[in-house]
């Protein structure tokens, strides 16, 4: 049995995409849309954010209980305007079967307060597990509808999601 890798996929081009244009759900600071995990395997995993700005950023994953200042792993990138402000940011050297805990920084200093971005590895190849997962579509609420697909997804606590396309209504 080959190596496993988990992947989490979200539209993050074109005009489905919150905080392009004039999107009242715009995010506020420099990034503008993520961080998103994009691939996660047993050991090693790439995260990405898009920013409003040009600028090389460092990712920083910790595990439970560790500290963002002696990450378990770190990984730099460069947010280019030409590369749609994309920064993707692998991390090699984790830990199977691991939750870590993960944020972007450029110069030293997170480019977002919150700190509950996590993704959990795969387990090695050759050890077999059942789990769950789920795919979501057209599933973001608009003019303050709440959609149900989330929290109920969130309460069966997935393996990983597949968010597979417009996320702008």
């Amino acid at each position: 049995m080959g190596p496993r890798s988990i992947l989490v996929l979200a539209a993050l081009t074109g005009a489905g995409c919150p905080g392009d244009g004039d999107d009242s759900r715009a995010f506020e600071g420099p990034i503008t849309v993520g961080p998103y995990p994009a691939a996660v395997s047993d050991s090693a995993a790439t995260v990405m954010a898009r920013l409003d700005h040009e600028a090389e950023v460092e990712c920083r994953a910790w595990s439970e209980g560790g500290d963002p200042e002696d990450p378990a792993a770190t990984g730099l990138a460069t947010a280019l305007d030409a590369s749609d402000g994309c920064a993707h940011c692998r991390l090699d050297g984790l830990q199977p079967e691991t939750t870590y805990s993960y944020a972007f920084y450029e110069d030293d200093h997170p480019l977002e307060s919150r700190s509950e971005r996590r993704f959990t590895t795969a387990p090695l190849p050759d050890d077999a597990q059942d789990f769950v997962f789920g795919v979501l579509a057209d599933a973001d609420g608009s003019d303050g509808v709440d959609t149900p697909a989330y929290a109920a997804l969130a309460a069966l606590e997935p393996a990983f999601v597949l968010q597979i396309g417009d996320l702008d209504h």
